[in-house]
């Protein structure tokens, strides 16, 4: 997720075996990635009242959703990580 002035806010993840998915902000991001994810969390919670799988609602919040504020999907951003630690290990990266 990046903000309009093109900064890394975060980033969405999805596990299915897991029926989870989040926003882990990126340290580097400071206050603006911290609240991004309270937007994210509800954007994710929606679909999940929908009945949509995770990775159904990352698909979906892919598609143009967001804010300037708390940021959008970065065209041909999708990559799989190993697990949620090495998740976290690129986001811990400044």
């Amino acid at each position: 997720m990046a903000n309009a002035d093109g900064v890394v806010l975060g980033y969405l993840w999805a596990a299915e075996h897991d029926d989870a998915a989040n926003f882990l902000p990126a340290v580097a991001a400071g206050i603006p990635g911290r609240q991004a994810k309270g937007a994210w969390k509800t954007e994710l919670r929606e679909r999940k009242q929908r009945d949509l799988t995770p990775a159904q609602a990352l698909a979906e919040l892919s598609d143009g959703v967001g804010h300037a504020n708390y940021g959008w999907v970065i065209p041909g951003s999708e990559a799989n990580a190993p697990t949620l630690d090495a998740l976290k290990a690129i986001a811990a990266q400044g």
